[in-house]
């Protein structure tokens, strides 16, 4: 256009030069070419501040995508619950203890697990597992913010069932590239994920046209010292596999995990006066209660991993196959009585015939037949196929865990197959796997698939859902672990000294700009969490669920769950430990959860941690580390 114009001023002059003298031609020309230089210097000035200006606003602009993407995001997810939902305002979310009056299904009854006490004196082994459940007045369902719909369908009135789980497609495992952490937060205001209502007893119904073969993961109750809640889900998540490994025949009975609530106050006092060796004993115990999966885990969901349409087996429909004694026809076993597990009568053997009554989750089960199949140990602990057994240990079935271990357990499945109806699992440690601690990275193991089936049960998602509405946005979450062992930092300076962990929760509050900190740990001594909370002036202070040490130790992995599906709804979490394959659960926990199901942004989630020796693998690319940011 320049040029155009440029040259149609000329054509002007050079017109109009036809009634002027010759002599004036050449003075018109010349300023014509001059007006064309000087224009052509303006245009490449505009076009050189132009560039320079994008590239100042490239940051704004990444924001800006970002904040769309959101937006489009919050939007679909708008759409699909008003598709999903019933936004009749009378009709009230779904509660744990049974449907609303409008519905027509039967109240739930699932039976609680007795918990034991230390001062409690156990009872004789042929005690009932049920008690009654005590009545509860409901709660009055939570205030909504203005525009969300209830998360009730318009078929849970007459069918009593909401909308099942609906969690993103899971992200690619892929590279975390060199951006800062800590993006702006794209964790959807409403919730994108609806749980399943617990199942109702009685609704179970085998489809197969063989029959059923049942598989049970059991553990005694009474005494019980073995391991702690994250071994045992480890331990229940290979029975998951074997399940399905087995066939569309095989279904799973529900999980029952022995949890052993700790008084981390003496635990902390015996750690720093040099007696670990009396970490695994019954005095440092509160006590230890039975936790059925179906109050932390959609079981509905979870059995959409199956190949068939059964789903998972509640406790009471096993129960009802035979009404007078439950009865566990081949007990596969790892080991047999040790001081971990005082209440196992029955001895590590492969034996016919025993007939034995055996308690475990504190109700008797009448034994038919024991397979007898251990792990080779070190010092306790399970050693990989890279260990070799010894003559004597070949004689007695004693093998590496991982590849070895698992072709003899299918075999025996096979062997036993035709004569059993009922197995019983009798492990309590990842066995399955050859790679300790990284059960997670093997090939050979679907982790990641079942990872994705255990998600939060209703119960633990409504009340998150009720703490989250109370956080002002964004908010951070963090997990301190200081049980154990990790006392010991607290002393020098570590990454669990008061003043350190402070000083991580009050940079990532100004770097990300958040409103509030949401607080997990395990940290009995209140004096040290008053210290921490005075020590958070940006946000002022924190927030719990409630203090550990006024809770009620009879429901601790509840606590813990309804802890970790609030972080999974923070806008940022992070966490403090010891190398991420080795430290703890929770954090590691919520790290799958957060990135690998949900599809959280990874730099959203940072590991302030020690890397360790253990720090590789494709799942450390689903989130940051505090040294990288």
């Amino acid at each position: 256009p320049l040029r155009e114009l440029v040259m149609g001023r000329k054509g002007q002059k050079a017109a109009s030069a036809n009634a002027r003298k010759k002599g004036t031609r050449g003075s018109q020309i010349a300023t014509a070419a001059s007006v064309l230089f000087v224009g052509i210097i303006i245009g490449w000035s505009l076009k050189s501040n132009f560039e320079v200006a994008s590239n100042q606003n490239d940051a704004y602009h990444e924001q800006r995508l970002i904040a769309a993407q959101s937006e489009v995001v919050r939007l679909q997810s708008v759409l699909h619950n008003i598709s999903a939902y019933d936004v009749d305002a009378d009709v009230q979310p779904t509660s744990r203890e049974g449907p609303t009056k409008e519905q027509s299904s039967p109240p739930s009854s699932l039976s609680p697990l007795r918990p034991v006490s230390q001062s409690t004196p156990s009872k004789s082994q042929q005690a009932p597992l049920q008690q009654k459940p005590e009545e509860k007045t409901r709660e009055p369902p939570p205030s909504r913010p203005p525009g969300q719909v209830p998360a009730t369908s318009r078929s849970a009135r007459d069918e009593g069932s909401r909308p099942v789980p609906r969690p993103p497609v899971p992200v690619q495992l892929q590279k975390i590239g060199e951006r800062d952490c800590f993006p702006p937060s794209s964790v959807p205001r409403l919730s994108f994920y609806v749980p399943n209502p617990v199942p109702v007893p009685g609704g179970f119904r085998c489809t197969h046209p063989d029959g059923c073969k049942y598989v049970i993961h059991v553990l005694p109750l009474r005494g019980f010292l073995g391991e702690q809640f994250s071994q045992q889900r480890l331990a229940i998540m290979e029975v998951i596999h074997m399940v399905k490994h087995l066939g569309p025949q095989y279904v799973l009975v529900e999980p029952v995990f022995i949890v052993t609530p700790h008084n981390n106050n003496l635990v902390e006092r015996l750690v720093l006066g040099g007696q670990s060796s009396g970490l695994n004993s019954q005095r440092i115990l509160f006590g230890r209660y039975a936790l059925r999966a179906s109050e932390v885990y959609d079981l509905k969901h979870l059995g959409t991993y199956f190949q068939h349409d059964m789903g998972v087996m509640l406790l009471e429909d096993f129960w009802a196959l035979s009404p007078e004694q439950p009865r566990i026809d081949t007990l596969m076993m790892d080991h047999g009585p040790n001081q971990y597990e005082p209440g196992m009568r029955l001895k590590c053997q492969t034996k016919d015939g025993l007939d034995v009554v055996q308690e475990f989750h504190n109700r008797s089960y009448l034994v038919h037949r024991t397979y007898c199949q251990e792990a080779v140990r070190k010092e306790g602990w399970p050693l990989t196929n890279q260990a070799v057994p010894s003559a004597e240990q070949q004689r007695r079935n004693i093998l590496p865990t991982g590849g070895p271990y698992r072709a003899a357990l299918w075999q025996a499945f096979e062997r036993y197959h035709a004569s059993t109806t009922v197995f019983g699992l009798f492990f309590w440690r990842s066995l399955l796997s050859a790679k300790a601690y990284k059960w997670i990275e093997d090939p050979e193991l679907d982790y990641l698939d079942i990872r994705r089936k255990l998600l939060f049960s209703d119960a633990v998602w409504t009340k998150a859902l009720q703490t989250v509405r109370t956080l002002p946005r964004p908010f951070v979450a963090v997990h301190v672990r200081r049980g154990d062992q990790m006392v010991k930092e607290t002393q020098n300076g570590g990454q669990h000294d008061i003043p350190h962990t402070a000083m991580i929760m009050n940079r990532v509050v100004q770097r990300t700009g958040s409103k509030a900190i949401f607080l997990m740990t395990d940290i009995q001594n209140e004096a040290d969490l008053q210290r921490l909370n005075a020590s958070l002036p940006h946000t002022g202070g924190f927030h719990m669920v409630e203090w550990p040490a006024r809770r009620d130790w009879r429901q601790e992995v509840q606590y813990l769950f309804w802890e970790m599906a609030v972080s999974s709804l923070a806008d940022y979490f992070i966490s403090s430990g010891r190398a991420y394959w080795a430290s703890a659960t929770p954090s590691r926990d919520l790290i799958e959860v957060r990135n690998i199901v949900f599809g959280h942004d990874p730099l959203t989630t940072v590991w302030f941690g020690q890397k360790g020796p253990r720090w590789h693998g494709n799942v450390l690319d689903t989130f940051a580390h505090g040294q990288d940011c």
